[in-house]
């Protein structure tokens, strides 16, 4: 007879898919950093204009801190590579914190776990072993991978890289508690997820103030703030982790507090009160849009901010380009361009483009959402067309991501005018010039989700590989058609008054393709809801 799956168990297979969606990509990352750095600059005297260069520009200090010296490697990657790890640690744990707790009852699942004979405090005891295993995981991932390096990266060390795991999970536990915390406080999962990213603002503007007033002791206060406080690679403060742990405990106790005596489906904190009145849609693209304007609204702010960071960064990081030749050499080779303010503002444009992609990717999959919870069922009940609410997605996507890239284009623009005379009209062209990359990004999905609802993963595919065959190609030596293949390769520098590429018109004869075959197959196919 099989062992009856437990609770915890129940929560980490239904979530499975999307942990690993962050933390492949994440492990990839890591593994590359340490090898390029050590290739590009394998003496300590070859990154002095690099040290001066980062340590000195407000927006780089803002956003990653100060940049220990002398500069080693390991220090480098505690710096950049670091702080992608714990602010994407954060997010994920977050998310993962309000998805374990209220979004189990907000979806039913709670309840069928419980009329299975679970008690309330069992499943939310196995919500945060749920949390506490990811985490801890990632974190034994991250030093896993940098121990591995350590052997032939000379300047890496085991004891930096056991710290950076280690304040990996600590960070990644504490915001996955807060999760939890907030869905035992809030009434719905929504409401949740924005007190907890709330608590992540305030914890990253506390590290931001911390760093560009170097108030040392305030960084104890942001868990985003702990790697600086523990210093993997220049300080290695293992008792730091002795705090971080029993924060973290103190926050679980917390979670056990405000759950232990609540009934199902309560909270003290409740949403807007909804209304009785009769919402008005016309049509299934207006009914879309106000579904999705919210989510169009939070990546725009995010996206903004990330292109007004690199056009404070614009100035600094072109004089650096141009004193440090293999920095230089180094950009020239990943982005393809030989000017050097093209060449940061083309590496701009990317990373800009792959998260309007991710955003246009998220919005279309929200099409199999629907599916799967049985909304569409209701839109067909009420005369909808099998392909309409797909097309709708596809407009909205398109439009949305093509409003979102002029946003950020126009903002980067006005802050990079004040550091670069000049390069306003490249900063605008390089991130606009994206739009034809996310059309085929939303053709792509509407094709692989109009085959089967199930397959909606596979989106995320042309997203990953494009980033890293356009940031990483040339350093993982690719072909030069491979790195081509990347959607986010084709953006000509419009400023200068190139022409678009066939690259350009292969994007958009992709999204034309794909939509259509993904339209008519979702037409043809039968609504399988959960």
């Amino acid at each position: 007879m099989r062992r009856p799956i437990g609770p915890m168990r129940v929560t980490l297979q239904t979530h499975r898919r999307r942990i690993l969606a962050w933390v492949i990509p994440l492990m990839a990352l890591l593994t590359i950093v340490a090898p390029s750095y050590s290739s590009t600059y394998p003496r300590l005297d070859q990154r002095e204009h690099l040290i001066s260069s980062m340590g000195s520009n407000a927006a780089t200090r803002l956003l990653y801190g100060p940049l220990p010296e002398p500069g080693t490697i390991g220090q480098l990657v505690t710096w950049e590579m670091g702080t992608y790890l714990v602010i994407a640690t954060a997010v994920l744990a977050l998310l993962l914190g309000v998805s374990f707790g209220r979004g189990a009852e907000d979806t039913g699942t709670a309840e069928l776990v419980q009329a299975c004979g679970y008690r309330a405090s069992s499943r939310l005891g196995a919500a945060a072993g749920a949390v506490a295993t990811v985490t801890v995981g990632l974190g034994a991932a991250v030093a896993a991978v940098l121990l591995v390096e350590t052997a032939f990266v000379d300047e890496l060390s085991w004891q930096g890289a056991l710290g950076l795991g280690a304040v990996t999970a600590c960070c990644g536990l504490f915001f996955g508690f807060a999760g939890l915390l907030a869905g035992e406080l809030a009434d719905s999962a929504g409401l949740a997820r924005l007190l907890g990213f709330v608590a992540l603002a305030a914890a990253f503007g506390i590290r931001a103030i911390a760093n560009v007033q170097d108030i040392s002791p305030l960084r104890w206060f942001s868990p985003l703030g702990w790697i600086d406080a523990e210093a993997p690679y220049t300080h290695d403060r293992w008792w730091a982790l002795l705090i971080f742990v029993a924060v973290c405990a103190l926050i679980g106790l917390l979670v056990w507090w405000a759950g232990r005596n609540r009934e199902y489906a309560s909270a003290p904190l409740h949403a807007r009160a909804s209304s009785a009145d009769r919402l008005r849609i016309r049509s299934v693209l207006a009914l879309t849009w106000r579904l999705e304007r919210g989510r169009w609204l939070a990546w725009t702010v995010i996206v903004t901010a990330v292109a007004a960071l690199f056009g404070g960064m614009s100035g600094s990081l072109i004089d650096l380009l141009t004193s440090d030749e293999s920095t230089a050499k180094l950009m020239r080779q990943l982005t393809g361009e030989r000017q050097l303010d093209a060449v940061f503002f083309s590496f701009a444009g990317v990373m800009i483009g792959l998260l309007v992609g991710c955003y246009a990717v998220l919005t279309m999959l929200g099409d199999a959402t629907a599916e799967a919870d049985g909304t569409m069922e209701n839109l067909l009940t009420v005369g909808a067309r099998g392909r309409s609410p797909l097309l709708a997605r596809i407009v909205v996507a398109a439009a949305g991501s093509l409003a979102m890239l002029l946003v950020a284009g126009g903002v980067g623009s006005l802050v990079a005018l004040t550091q670069l005379p000049g390069g306003a009209g490249r900063c605008f062209s390089y991130i606009a010039g994206q739009w034809p990359a996310e059309l085929a990004l939303i053709g792509i999905t509407g094709l692989v989700i109009g085959v089967h609802r199930r397959w909606g993963p596979v989106a995320w595919l042309p997203v990953a590989g494009s980033g890293v065959l356009v940031l990483m190609g040339s350093v993982l030596h690719a072909p030069d058609w491979l790195e081509h293949a990347g959607v986010f390769a084709h953006v000509p520098s419009y400023a200068d008054g190139s022409a678009p590429s066939t690259g350009v018109f292969g994007l958009l004869a992709c999204f034309v393709a794909a939509a259509t075959v993904g339209g008519w197959r979702r037409a043809q196919r039968d609504v399988e809801p959960d």
